[in-house]
Parts: C-alpha cells; structure tokens; sequence
C-alpha cells in the first residue's frame, strides 16, 4: 500500500506568516571556523540560530525567518567552506533529542532531511556533476577543489526547521543552481529523491527552486 499523501494547511506552505507557534529566537554568533561541538554545546545552552557573522542576518535565509516569523526552531546559515566541516547529522539528531520527537518521527526526519541537505550542498551548493562512473577519491577531490574557489567557498547555505501545530517544516536553501528534483524519478537513478519522497508527508519548493521545504506530520 503506498504512503499516505495528507493535504496540509494551504498557510503553512504558502503564507507562513500564520505561525501559530511562538518562537523565541537565540542567536549565537560563530567565528569560522565553525565546529559542530560549539553548536552541539550552543543548543544545550538554548540558542537556536546559528551564523558566522552579523552581516550574514541579511542572507535571504534569515530575512525569510525574520521577516515573515515562521516558528523556527534551529537555524544554521554558514558558508559552504564551514558547511563542510559540520556533522549535520550529528546536530540534528541532538537538537531533535531535546525535543522529546518519537524515535520513528526522529528517524525519518533525520534520514530525508540528510539526503535533502547533501544532495542541495554538492549538486546545487558546489555545483559538481553526478556521474556513477566517477571514483569516491576523485569525487573527494573535486568537493575539495570547489572549496578552494571563493565563487563557491563563500556561497551561504541555510538551514531551518519551524514547528507548526502537528507539522514540522525542514527548509534547506542554497545560493547556487536550482535543486534538481524530476517529475518522475527513477528508482535506479534518483535512490536519494525516492527516499525523500518516501520519509516525508510533503516536498514543496520556492518558485526559483533555491530552497526545498520538507514536511513532516507530528
């Protein structure tokens, strides 16, 4: 039997100025080189907005959740050089933690939201080309050559969850190229998109498809 597609709320994806959930923000201001520790030690302090410097609060990312007041919950906005670094995995997976989530919720935000977040930074983010033919060690190596270039290092990717009444909301953004989602994804070829379209109750993108919106019903 295939999964449930539930209808959400039309002003949760198209106006999320009716937020119907305060969020108190608390932000924490990290100098790159940014490490997963300091955030990891940040969240249990209760700050729940992460970025590199002041000026970045203008990053379309931030003036989105500032502007507009969606009910975040954890927000990470770092360049793509710090991005690198950060076990993303990690972060989540605590922060989801000490929210008291379900295992299961846990475990299926954490998997979709992971293959969202790596497939935005290396095909949209870096801009690198997917070919099954290309060795891990050469793949490693282009990751680490864009790094090198300041078009792509210092390129800003931003991250968010906002918890509405029963629906939590991932929002991943990149600064880069469209993120790449086909109408009708091959299993064989698209094994991450299909995973994603499988773990969340809703995928919805911005009209330029810089940043994709995972829903999930709590």
């Amino acid at each position: 039997m295939g999964k449930r597609q539930p209808v959400l709320p039309r002003q949760i994806i198209d106006n999320p100025k009716k937020a119907l959930v305060k969020s108190d923000y608390q932000i924490s201001i990290l100098r790159s080189p940014v490490s997963s520790d300091r955030i990891l030690a940040c969240i249990d302090e209760g700050k729940n907005i992460f970025t590199d410097c002041r000026n970045s609060l203008s990053q379309k990312i931030f003036q989105t959740i500032f502007q507009q007041n969606i009910p975040i919950q954890l927000a990470l906005c770092f360049k793509n050089k710090d991005i690198y670094a950060l076990e993303f995995v990690q972060i989540l997976s605590h922060f989801l933690k000490t929210q008291n989530y379900h295992p299961v919720l846990h475990d299926q935000i954490l998997t979709a939201a992971q293959e969202a977040y790596a497939n935005a930074f290396l095909w949209s983010s870096l801009e690198l080309d997917s070919s099954k033919d290309i060795r891990p060690i050469d793949f490693f190596k282009d990751i680490e050559d864009r790094l090198q270039d300041k078009k792509y290092a210092d390129r800003y990717m931003g991250i968010y969850l906002a918890k509405y009444p029963n629906i939590l909301e991932v929002a991943i953004h990149v600064d880069g190229k469209p993120i790449v989602w086909p109408s009708s994804p091959t299993e064989e070829r698209f094994r991450g998109i299909n995973l994603i379209r499988t773990l969340t109750d809703k995928v919805a993108f911005d009209a330029k498809g810089k940043t994709i919106k995972l829903y999930f019903l709590n």
